[in-house]
């Protein structure tokens, strides 16, 4: 219950408004059960990370196998994210929390279906696709992070058109150097 008060603070108001006070009041309590079951804010903002992790891996990933074209729509989904649930992504990606590296994210099992729609799509190779996926993600990423931050206005086709454009070039600069070999 604690977890998801706090998820649900911060998906309202962003990490930066989460202490002892505001969750206590979140939850109608006060301090007391929060500290008897956590030993620090700290705890909780990371158990609230892995939730607002879990969510967005879900936003993502959902039915996403049922879409026309799988790759495009997980950027564009990425990209949505950023907007529709801007604090979750700034808490996220912009907090400081994320204890990863993005490589180890490209080196996850959880990314196995995504290759695997890559190479569905492409008829490359996995080691052709990782060196594609880091470009784009990186485009995909830099994207959803202007948008959280008001740095950019979403224009759909827009998105569309350069990460079609950005896939597409990207593939064919891979297939050329398959084929020189």
């Amino acid at each position: 219950m604690i977890v998801k008060a706090a998820f649900d603070l911060i998906r309202r108001e962003g990490v930066e408004n989460l202490n002892a006070r505001s969750l206590s009041k979140e939850l109608g309590s006060s301090t007391q059960p929060i500290l008897y079951h956590f030993s620090t804010m700290e705890e909780v903002r990371d158990k609230a990370y892995e939730k607002a992790d879990e969510f967005h891996s879900y936003y993502l990933m959902n039915d996403l196998e049922k879409e026309d074209n799988p790759l495009l729509s997980l950027g564009l989904r990425y990209i949505k994210f950023a907007i529709e649930e801007k604090n979750l992504f700034l808490f996220l990606f912009q907090s400081g929390h994320f204890g990863g590296s993005v490589t180890a994210l490209f080196n996850d099992e959880a990314m196995s279906p995504i290759y695997q729609a890559f190479i569905g799509e492409t008829e490359m190779r996995e080691e052709d696709i990782r060196r594609i996926f880091f470009p784009l993600f990186s485009a995909i990423h830099g994207n959803a992070s202007l948008l959280a931050n008001n740095a950019l206005i979403y224009n759909e086709e827009e998105t569309k058109e350069m990460l079609t454009l950005l896939f597409e070039s990207l593939v064919s600069k891979i297939q050329e150097e398959r084929n020189e070999e």
